[in-house]
């Protein structure tokens, strides 16, 4: 029997339908270049993020075990020495060298002699072969990250092709690698230009909403993808169903999930997570989904999930606080543990819809809080403008009094200049009627005494 658990999310845009996803035109300007596109490819710090799970980095094993290498039999040939060789004085200079007291017996002193060359001669052997094993090991981790490298070049090589060979993911990383893409995207790719696509969203902090569904993705695609969302603290919504991702992709979104803080719509419909032995994986994707709190709706609809998958994600689900929509249909799980997926599903739902309500009301009131205190601020911002204005308009009717009377002392000091000229030009008039009147009298004067003589 199979049963689907659902609920409606509750952050709206979640909901984006398909036809709302923005496809890119199909254009390309001649002035985009390659290389400037892909930059992050040949970031050697990013590709090493990525490098677990390049294809054959499992072949190149540092881990050497030194037997595995060389065996004693590989070294050079060294004889030991015969002490029954020597002569009685050479006997006792090597035993006098070795601070040793002779007895005085040749065959007693010859058998302390050799015991002493088999000991330095074992430790010599031991010595010797330390040191080639050591230089093969040096060798034989050389060459792994040799292979390591060129296996990194080659994954590039590729990526770069399969981008310069598709116009369309050309103009999708020219957005990409200039954070100008839209916010919610679906890019065609394929198996490997995946692995360019993980490697941009691995510091991308545009887009909010991924659909790479029903693209027929290989599982190390889906690891790829998976292992961006590390770094990756942007992206809200990815759908990854249609897909042929398994334990692979499994493993590498438990080790996101573990750090992620930011998905909260995470998709896997339809893909076949348990066409392999993905026990292990199952148990750590679940045990991921227990510690993350940020992923609120997940769709393993049509996953082929068994019982034992179903026991252990229903056990780590009643210990998730955060999600409200888990999608379990077409999946063979036990009623019961859909009924604890169900319970706490119900549990959880309620608890963000009172902390909503909660968080609403606080906004509310700081809100209010805030809209008191701009409307105080507001009132004394405008008694402050009117004290300023009355202020001001004090002094302009000051200075505007100080105007009046300088020009009412201007004036009345032009009429006392006037007055005074005036004056001043009677009394020149008098003076000279006078002295004109002075002037005829005397040529009157002159005129009488004339006629007289």
């Amino acid at each position: 029997m199979t049963v689907s658990v659902t609920f409606e999310p509750v952050t709206p845009f979640l909901r984006t339908e398909t036809s709302n996803k923005t496809r890119l035109p199909f254009c390309v300007s001649a002035t985009i270049y390659l290389v400037e596109m892909t930059y992050f490819l040949d970031d050697k710090a990013l590709s090493a993020e990525f490098s677990s799970l390049t294809e054959g980095f499992e072949s190149c094993n540092t881990d050497i075990e030194i037997d595995s290498i060389a065996d004693a039999g590989a070294l050079p040939v060294i004889s030991k020495l015969d002490a029954t060789s020597l002569t009685l004085t050479d006997i006792l200079t090597e035993l006098e060298r070795r601070g040793i007291q002779p007895i005085g017996f040749y065959s007693d002193d010859a058998k302390r002699v050799q015991r002493c060359f088999d000991q330095e001669h074992e430790e010599y052997v031991k010595d010797k072969r330390n040191e080639a094993l050591a230089a093969k090991v040096y060798e034989a981790k050389q060459q792994a990250e040799r292979r390591k490298a060129a296996l990194l070049e080659q994954e590039i090589v590729d990526e770069k092709k399969a981008i310069s060979n598709d116009l369309q993911l050309l103009s999708w990383f020219n957005l990409l690698s200039t954070q100008s893409c839209p916010r919610h995207c679906r890019i065609d790719i394929n198996d490997i230009s995946s692995r360019a696509l993980a490697k941009a969203l691995w510091s991308n902090s545009r887009i909010q909403s991924l659909d790479v569904s029903n693209m027929h993705l290989s599982d190390l695609a889906g690891a790829y993808l998976s292992r961006s969302l590390q770094n990756n603290t942007c992206l809200v919504k990815l759908e990854l169903g249609g897909n042929a991702f398994g334990s692979k992709t499994l493993r590498s979104l438990a080790d996101s999930l573990f750090v992620n803080r930011t998905l909260q719509f995470l998709s896997l419909e339809s893909n076949p997570l348990a066409k392999d032995d993905t026990r292990e994986c199952i148990s750590l994707f679940s045990s991921a989904l227990e510690s993350n709190t940020r992923l609120t709706s997940l769709s393993l609809w049509r996953c082929g999930l068994g019982l034992e998958a179903g026991r252990m994600l229903s056990k780590s689900i009643s210990k998730n606080s955060s999600l409200i929509s888990v999608e379990v249909g077409y999946n063979t799980f036990d009623s019961s543990d859909i009924n604890i997926m169900t319970k706490q599903l119900d549990v959880n739902k309620k608890e963000r819809m009172a902390r909503l309500a909660k968080e609403t009301e606080v906004s509310r009131e700081q809100q209010t809080v805030i809209l008191q205190q701009v409307q105080a601020d507001l009132e004394s911002q405008q008694q402050e403008e009117k004290e300023q204005w009355l202020v001001a308009e004090e002094k302009t009717r000051a200075e505007t009094r100080r105007l009046e009377t300088e020009r009412m002392l201007r004036e009345k000091q032009k009429e006392e200049q006037t007055k005074q000229r005036l004056d001043e030009i009677q009394r020149m008039e008098e003076q000279r009627i006078l002295q004109t009147n002075k002037q005829k009298e005397q040529v009157k004067k002159g005129w009488e005494e004339g006629c007289q003589d």
